[in-house]
């Protein structure tokens, strides 16, 4: 269940919990939908480009069996950004009490119940949600 609907039914409803299966499909679907839409962004800038600084040539460089590699490539490299977040996410361990005071079940609040210590050493200093998020 994504966000906003997620959102609608806990405010008509008086039980406002998430379970931890929803909570990771939810962090799932929000990572994958929203790396999806900066990918197609991308992709749309990339095809504006070309249309308007080489209209003549448009049609030999933005061919349709390019076009669509770079839809296959961005729904591979989306799908595998979305699983790896979910990969490290399912490796936290949790305290027993799990109540996250947020309307969203992503990353960061997660990392506020993890009982461990979310810094890592790479050469210098990241946070756990550096690491899961950029790398």
């Amino acid at each position: 269940m994504s966000t906003t609907p997620r959102l609608i039914v806990d405010s008509l409803s008086a039980k406002r919990t998430i379970t931890y299966n929803e909570c990771m499909t939810q962090v799932f679907a929000l990572h994958f939908l929203s790396f999806m839409e900066i990918f197609v962004l991308i992709l749309m800038a990339v095809d504006h480009y070309v249309a308007i600084c080489k209209p003549l040539h448009y049609s030999t460089i933005m061919r349709w069996q390019d076009c669509t590699i770079q839809v296959v490539l961005t729904w591979i490299g989306d799908f595998i950004h979305s699983i790896t977040q979910i990969i490290l996410a399912l490796r936290l361990p949790l305290w027993g009490f799990n109540l996250i005071d947020h309307y969203c079940c992503d990353l960061q609040p997660l990392l506020k119940l993890a009982c461990m210590d979310t810094y890592v050493s790479f050469g210098k200093r990241k946070s756990l949600a550096e690491i899961i998020n950029y790398g």
